[in-house]
């Protein structure tokens, strides 16, 4: 079984739906955390972790699928040729409410 990273980050029902996935989103999970955690967070208070989370973990198994699992050394190569994207998507949060329009 894997480790999940800074697993009390996540509210109660993204853990439960990351740890229902294979070692795939568990690495993903991962990943994110380690390398982009400003993201993951973003995405967790715009409630649109569990989304991207799901997306992400389709792309990479589809991938997989098609060239069959490559060795650790090259994923990030093998990805970023097939037009994957590894990282998580950016999300702005809006922390001031927009200022009103004239009429």
């Amino acid at each position: 079984m894997k480790v999940l990273f800074d697993a009390t980050m996540y509210p109660t029902e993204i853990l439960e739906m990351i740890w229902e996935q294979d070692s795939l989103g568990i690495e993903i999970a991962n990943r994110w955390v380690t390398q982009w955690p400003e993201r993951v967070l973003n995405l967790l208070v715009v409630g649109k972790y569990q989304e991207a989370f799901l997306n992400q973990l389709q792309q990479e198994r589809v991938t997989l699928a098609r060239i069959g699992q490559p060795d650790q050394t090259t994923w990030e190569q093998v990805a970023s040729r097939l037009g994957l994207s590894l990282d998580p998507p950016e999300m702005k949060l809006i922390l001031q409410p927009p200022e009103p329009q004239p009429n």
